[in-house]
């Protein structure tokens, strides 16, 4: 499954079969959160792997009673030790840059989770002293979400999602342009076409690229 494949068929699973997962797969999938970039490169990211049942179900009660949580075979919370970045970028660096990074790991990983055949959900409702208390995290850590890891025992149905033209704009805030097709050519709401097409876009690019 290539990129693109990844992203178009990622979904938010809440139910989770109640088998053990490879160790090998885990360890690929926190691979992708310590490759995912930090603001300077300053690393920042923490993740922290929890896989016994008590304690799951600890962070489930914490995640404001989301007790589906606890049926997945391990749990993945992403955190950041503000005060590390805070010393290169200050405030901005602590309130903004902290979030970025952390999206960076937990988006990473739950895409590197569905190429290997496995299923997410990210979690970023808890109380945070109790998620803390939960699993031992230390308080100059700060959580940004939880993301439940298994096998999924659900196929959710694609969202819906607006349209490129309702999201992008072109050249300034606020100016759409309404046809946007005619710039991306086929390309409509991650139609497997529209994929494909823009795949041999990038491989026509390369063979040209390659001649030059």
């Amino acid at each position: 499954m290539d990129l693109f494949e990844v992203m178009q068929k990622r979904r938010s699973v809440r139910k989770f079969l109640e088998a053990p997962l490879d160790w090998q797969d885990v360890g690929e999938v926190l691979e992708a959160g310590r490759l995912a970039p930090t603001a300077g490169n300053v690393q920042d990211v923490r993740i922290l792997v929890v896989l016994d049942p008590d304690t799951r179900n600890k962070i489930a009660e914490a995640c404001y009673q989301q007790y589906w949580m606890a049926k997945a075979p391990a749990h993945i919370i992403v955190g950041v030790e503000p005060q590390k970045i805070e010393q290169f970028y200050g405030k901005r660096g602590k309130e903004l840059y902290t979030a970025h990074d952390a999206g960076a790991a937990a988006m990473s990983m739950i895409l590197a989770a569905e190429a290997l055949g496995l299923a997410t959900c990210w979690v970023g409702a808890f109380e945070d002293h109790m998620l803390k208390r939960a699993c031992g995290m230390a308080e100059d850590v700060q959580a940004h979400c939880v993301i439940p890891l298994g096998y999924a025992d659900e196929k959710p149905r694609e969202p819906v999602k607006f349209g490129i033209e309702t999201i992008v704009y072109l050249g300034n805030w606020g100016n759409r342009y309404t046809n946007m097709r005619d710039l991306t050519g086929e390309f409509s709401d991650l139609s497997e076409n529209a994929l494909k097409k823009g795949k041999d876009i990038i491989e026509k690019a390369k063979k040209h690229l390659q001649r030059v």
